[in-house]
């Protein structure tokens, strides 16, 4: 079993952002892309919109990393379009997992959810669908997210990321 101990915003952010210690803190950053990014507790948000003054697409997540060699073990991103658009969520796993079993995602004590694994690349393995308004709901009232899914020696990979903060990172974007 793999043992979690630290969930961190993705690198890409903290690279732009330095973070913080206190999760009340936020860090905000802007640049000429017409994009900003922020961390909200170790949630990140970003949102790009094209020169033309286009829709805006935003994106929120959080990964859960090694605290030992700080090798990303999952990554959450929410896609948040501008407008009445489906939201999708994408989750990134390491590569050597199991495609077929997917990736089982409960939040707190509800029913439990699977997303396949659909792709692989280089950087890792994908799951990537559409959320229900009811799968969202559960997650902006919820306190945890356990995922599970497995390796190629079938062992089963345990993780959970805190949904502290989750809610004001959605409500910054969601409009």
């Amino acid at each position: 079993m793999v043992s979690i101990l630290r969930v961190v915003s993705l690198t890409l952010v903290s690279n732009l952002l330095p973070l913080t210690n206190s999760p009340a803190q936020e860090a905000t950053s802007q640049n000429p892309n017409k994009s900003v990014n922020t961390v909200v507790s170790d949630w990140y948000t970003s949102c790009t919109s094209d020169s033309r003054g286009g829709d805006q697409l935003c994106q929120l997540g959080r990964s859960v990393l090694l605290q030992a060699n700080g090798q990303q073990v999952i990554r959450m991103s929410m896609n948040v379009p501008a407008g009445k658009k489906k939201i999708s969520v994408v989750f990134q796993t390491p590569l050597a997992v199991l495609l077929g079993p997917g990736i089982e995602v409960q939040v707190d004590d509800n029913r439990a959810r699977n997303f396949a694994l659909t792709s692989c690349d280089q950087k890792g393995c994908y799951a990537n669908r559409p959320i229900s308004d009811k799968e969202l709901e559960l997650m902006i009232k919820g306190a945890n997210i356990t995922l599970k899914f497995q390796d190629r020696a079938r062992d089963i990979i345990t993780t959970s990321m805190s949904l502290s903060g989750f809610t004001d990172a959605y409500n910054k974007i969601k409009n």
